[in-house]
């Protein structure tokens, strides 16, 4: 009898593995309710579809309205397209998915309201994109979705509120694109998100007044690009972003009065800069941008925006002006301004300088030095944008000075 029971557990043990390999390596396309509901009868063991999986073509007029018939899937080798189904409303079903091993494309499915059924959903390969749903609100269903080996692109969902569902991401290999989302008013999901390879792209999303959700992000190997958001008031929350970017654009944001944010980039290497068409911004004068306008390498344009930030001009005006700590205070000189070997400091009333503390683009410390009648060595400084700090007996006065 014990052998027997042996015998049978090995038997199950082994048609177990043998109806569980991998199946269709070419792929499949489902147009039908009947035949999702078929599929396990069709395909008897497919759970690891090696190819590509397709719900739905366009125009959309299949009749498709449950996935319940592909509960048994594991994972998917290739693309997996959700696309054009007007009758479906989310995606359970797809519960035991855990990996996709190329892109996620969930596109113009006008009556999908929810992404549950993927909550098992750990990595996509390459591309998670979700483009025209409009009665989408949140990604809730993507709670266990840890990594994107390339691209989150979410483009015009006119219902899209938030991201919320997706606060466990903590890895994507290229870029972020948020796109024409008309409605979305909150970033905050992308909390975990600490560096891209390519491109931060937030583009026309109308109501968004905030990019709470990027403070951790450090680095961005190509381009930041923040335009057309027309109720975005502040770039704050970019201010870890330390990169070298080759492009950089700040285009269309009608409310942002100020680049303070953008501080620490490094643009030594920048290939294009673009700063317009923002009607209120009047502060452009932060070091990461100062800095770039005194040694340009690359193609720079700075204009239509408000006065302090209207014209190349203003900005350099403005990155050369004195900063008081103490705003009543009165304004002391740096003699010369821009500097190559010494720089001479006359205080309002002569008041000796006790020290000074001279810091880069990035905020980082270089230099502590007490002067010698008021007069402070720089000739080993690199060529840039500094700032200074000033200390006489009853003030700190910080201002920036350039160094040639």
């Amino acid at each position: 009898m014990e052998k027997l029971f042996l015998f049978v557990t090995l038997l199950s043990i082994f048609y177990s593995n043998v109806f569980s390999q991998g199946c269709l390596p070419e792929g499949i396309t489902f147009t039908t309710q009947e035949q999702i509901d078929n599929f396990q009868t069709n395909y008897p063991g497919c759970t690891e579809i090696e190819g590509y999986l397709k719900i739905g073509v366009w125009p959309g007029n299949n009749s498709i309205s449950n996935l319940n018939g592909l509960s048994v899937l594991t994972s998917i080798g290739g693309s997996c397209i959700i696309s054009c189904n007007n009758y479906l409303q989310n995606l359970i079903g797809l519960d035991n998915i855990t990996t996709i091993g190329f892109t996620l494309d969930i596109e113009k499915n006008i009556n999908l309201t929810s992404l549950n059924g993927l909550e098992n959903l750990v990595s996509i390969e390459k591309d998670l994109t979700i483009f025209e749903n409009p009665l989408l609100i949140n990604l809730n269903g993507l709670e266990n979705l840890a990594s994107i080996g390339e691209e989150l692109r979410i483009f015009q969902n006119d219902g899209l509120i938030n991201l919320s569902g997706i606060n466990n991401l903590s890895s994507i290999g290229l870029s972020i694109h948020v796109f024409s989302n008309e409605t979305l008013t909150s970033l905050s999901s992308l909390g975990n998100i600490t560096s891209l390879g390519y491109q931060l792209a937030i583009t026309q999303n109308y109501a968004l007044t905030s990019l709470n959700g990027l403070e951790n992000i450090t680095s961005v190997g190509y381009e930041v690009a923040i335009l057309n958001n027309t109720s975005l008031t502040s770039l704050s929350p970019l201010e870890n972003i330390a990169s070298g970017l080759n492009r950089l654009t700040i285009q269309g944001n009608d409310v942002l009065t100020s680049l303070a944010g953008l501080d620490n980039l490094d643009l030594n290497s920048l290939d294009n800069l673009l700063i317009s068409v923002n009607y209120q911004l009047s502060e452009c004068d932060v070091l990461s941008i100062c800095n770039f306008l005194n040694n340009p390498t690359g193609n720079y344009q700075i204009a239509f925006n408000s006065t302090g930030c209207n014209s190349i001009g203003e900005v350099q005006s403005a990155c050369l002006t004195s900063v008081a700590e103490n705003p009543t205070a009165e304004v002391l000189l740096l003699s010369p301004n821009p500097a190559s070997s010494f720089i001479t400091i006359t205080t309002p009333h002569g008041q000796p300088v006790e020290g000074v503390i001279i810091y880069n683009h990035l905020g980082q410390k270089i230099l502590t030095a007490k002067p010698v009648n008021n007069t402070v060595d720089v000739l080993k400084l690199k060529a840039g944008l500094y700032a200074i700090e000033i200390l006489t007996e009853d003030r700190i006065t910080r201002t920036k000075f350039l160094k040639h």
